[in-house]
């Protein structure tokens, strides 16, 4: 049987995203979970899965690298050692690497880049180091016994629940539905002038009555499959979370409410950008640093929340955190003095708040610990 290689490394570009994006939110957890061990056997099924694929479709350079990240695993896995801060950030450093040597290597580009090389060799001085430094003999990985039972994933799999549709196939069945609508309802209208009043014209109207019945169910039902949940979308943001805390000196963790509320997927590729920039104004001008924080008698670590709701008919998506909130007196100082709001004016807070959004209200950028000084409009 010929295999249709161009479907194998579309297969292989899905999958392996779906295990990266696993790995990052593995991670990302065991930072609060150090100690769940079964979070550390996930993580080590991910990276070996994304191993049996590669070395399957013969990408060496890749499989490689992934065995320096399965041999750092094995040792978490194996508690020789501990998930410590530092080693968390080499495997999300890795992860990153690999999201971009995957996409290169399904490009044709096998070769590993300079950056990707010092990774590998920074991936394999630590085995080393950690290996060194136990006095106990060495055990043989269980990467070997899983080796024969994950490299034909790529191929097939067992029962699955999920099938991946193109959206472009499913925008247009729901065309051809609302086509079919239309020339449904046209099709009622003739019957019912040239057969309404027949006794067997009455008949075929109620057959077709039927039919159209049908017919809406299943168009909500086409309408209902471009729906999916916004938690996997909003969980990558806990990624980006981590980081500006890090790059600002501060610590942060983000909790998602309502993860299983859908919306259409097209909406959520459009908000995407909107609710990054949202995010790390959050990070950077909302948060305290931690020493401000104890000053306070707050958690050290800040919290931002992004949480997805039904509201009459509409799906809400709001961020909040738990910094130190709005500067109203600097907000009025500086729109006073843009002209946006005359003198002796008395705004209420709502009122105040919507003025960050005023065409011509500008702040620079510095960290004030006001989130009005990050919004840039003009």
């Amino acid at each position: 049987m010929e295999i249709n290689r161009e479907m194998l490394l579309q297969s292989f570009r899905e999958e392996t995203e779906e295990c990266l994006q696993q790995m990052e939110q593995l991670l990302l957890t065991l930072e609060t979970r150090p100690e769940d061990r079964e979070l550390v056997s996930s993580l080590f099924r991910a990276a070996h899965t994304i191993k049996g694929n590669a070395s399957l479709l013969e990408f060496n350079a890749l499989a490689r690298f992934l065995h320096n990240v399965e041999d750092l695993l094995d040792l978490c896995r194996s508690n020789i050692v501990a998930l410590s801060q530092e080693v968390i950030s080499i495997l999300l450093q890795a992860v990153d690497v690999l999201r971009q040597m995957a996409k290169r290597t399904v490009d044709g580009e096998e070769s590993l880049l300079p950056e990707h090389e010092a990774m590998s060799a920074r991936l394999a001085e630590m085995t080393a180091e950690f290996k060194s430094s136990q006095t106990t003999g060495t055990q043989e990985s269980p990467a070997s016994s899983l080796q024969d039972t994950s490299t034909s994933a790529v191929v097939a799999k067992g029962a699955v629940q999920n099938l991946r549709v193109d959206v472009g196939k499913l925008d247009r069945m729901l065309n051809l539905t609302v086509e079919f609508a239309i020339a449904q309802g046209r099709q009622r209208r003739i019957l019912e002038e040239k057969l309404g009043l027949m006794a067997s014209g009455r008949e075929v109207l109620e057959s077709h009555h039927g039919l159209e019945a049908l017919f809406l169910e299943l168009q909500e039902l086409v309408m209902k499959i471009r729906m999916v949940p916004v938690g996997p979308t909003f969980h990558r943001f806990a990624r980006s979370v981590r980081d500006a805390a890090r790059k600002s000196g501060k610590l942060a963790r983000m909790l998602v409410v309502g993860e299983d509320v859908e919306v259409d997927t097209t909406i959520l590729e459009h908000i995407h950008d909107p609710l990054m920039h949202m995010i790390r104004n959050s990070v950077d001008h909302g948060l305290e640093t931690p020493e401000v924080r104890r000053a306070l008698g707050k958690d050290p670590s800040g919290k931002i929340v992004l949480q997805a709701f039904h509201d009459s008919g509409n799906i809400v998506v709001q961020i909040s955190d738990d910094g130190a909130g709005l500067d109203h007196e600097r907000i009025l100082t500086h729109a006073r003095a843009k002209g946006i709001v005359p003198e002796g004016a008395r705004l209420s807070e709502a009122e105040i708040h919507n003025l960050i959004f005023q065409p011509g209200f500008r702040r620079r950028t510095e960290c004030l610990n006001c989130p009005a000084a990050a919004w840039v409009w003009t």
